[in-house]
């Protein structure tokens, strides 16, 4: 698609795949703001993707469930409300690098969530796995993000 980038791309695709699954949500609430212990795993002019290093689980299979933030530079729009912030859940493979995206929450900053679609890790147990975009936002967002679980490996449940 022009003009779009890869992230664009995955959350459109993950919105269209979990929405049309019958998962969309609203207004549900998102993880506390003061829980999480952000680490960033990518940067660049338009966006900032964290992975919440104190919320990682190992799940059977080897997968991870973790959490991402992406603060974007230039706030997008969404049902007519700008947002400039993603919380999103996701299974993560680290060998070969997969990825399941399990729900995403849109906000403006630290306010309440502007949109949701998604659901719980039951949803999302039949879809099968997605490898990132060669080059992508998200392929090196994850690659770093299996690098700091790898050094945090011995304190993950």
């Amino acid at each position: 698609m022009p003009g779009m980038n890869d992230h664009t791309i995955l959350l459109l695709t993950s919105a269209l795949v979990l929405g049309s699954a019958g998962c969309a949500l609203r207004n549900q609430p998102s993880q506390d703001e003061n829980s999480h212990d952000w680490r960033l795993v990518y940067h660049d002019a338009a966006y900032q993707v964290s992975l919440d290093s104190s919320h990682i689980e190992l799940q059977s299979g080897g997968a991870y469930l973790v959490w991402y933030q992406t603060r974007h530079a230039a706030p997008k729009v969404e049902a007519g409300q700008p947002w400039n912030r993603e919380l999103i859940r996701s299974l993560l493979r680290c060998d070969p690098l997969l990825f399941k995206t399990v729900r995403i929450t849109l906000h403006y900053d630290a306010g309440p969530v502007v949109a949701a679609r998604g659901g719980d890790l039951v949803a999302v147990a039949d879809t099968p796995w997605k490898s990132p975009t060669a080059g992508s936002v998200d392929e090196e967002a994850m690659r770093e993000a299996c690098v700091v679980i790898g050094r945090l490996q011995g304190q993950i449940k």
